[in-house]
């Protein structure tokens, strides 16, 4: 197995009536709907807005989560990263050469954020 072929996959119920991204640099805090984590003023960030089943819907991600969401995903629901990359991932890391998916990731700070969390994951910490 190779993260090369790694496509994670979570099914939407659904599509978007409409949806629109960018990348925003913040002027005030925001929480990272994938990793729960700050996006302090000034960082930059990925907002997305739309509507979803007649409800309309901002999330916004840090770059890093946004990075290893375009390089691992092939289809996401927001808030879901973390758990889809532990229960479809991680449990191979090892056998697959983590180096690989590691080699998807463009930027050290996507790199850096990739092993911190797979070192949660190996300490068992309770996400």
């Amino acid at each position: 197995m190779s993260c090369a072929d790694t496509c994670i996959s979570m099914e939407p119920d659904g599509s978007a009536e409409f949806y629109s991204e960018a990348t925003r640099k913040a002027r005030k805090p925001y929480r990272c709907c994938e990793c729960r984590r700050d996006i302090a003023i000034g960082d930059l960030y990925v907002s997305a807005s739309g509507k979803w089943e007649g409800d309309f819907f901002t999330e916004r991600t840090c770059v890093e989560c946004d990075e290893i969401r375009s390089a691992l995903c092939c289809g996401w629901v927001f808030g879901q990263l973390w758990e889809s990359i532990r229960d479809q991932v991680f449990p191979y890391w090892n056998e697959m050469t983590a180096i690989d998916c590691l080699a998807k990731l463009k930027t050290d700070a996507a790199i850096a954020k990739m092993r911190a969390e797979y070192a949660r994951y190996r300490e068992g910490f309770d996400f």
